[in-house]
């Protein structure tokens, strides 16, 4: 999309509880690299306790915008 012109650009839906079980898919979605800048990671979760360890891994992929649904 960012090659196409898009200015800004947001990861797929990521799962908190995916992140908080090390699933490999997941944290493949947190992939980032410098061209995509500004970028956003989009993640979800039902549960609070894995929202908030997601957090944590979510901030330290150092997006641009952090979005929770």
């Amino acid at each position: 999309c960012k090659l196409l012109g898009a200015d800004m650009m947001y990861t797929e839906f990521i799962s908190s509880d995916g992140l908080v079980h090390d699933a490999a898919s997941s944290f493949k979605k947190l992939d980032i690299f410098d061209y995509e800048r500004p970028i956003g990671i989009q993640y979800f979760g039902a549960h609070i306790d894995s929202m908030i360890k997601a957090a944590t891994i979510v901030e330290a992929a150092n997006p641009d915008i952090i979005d929770i649904n």
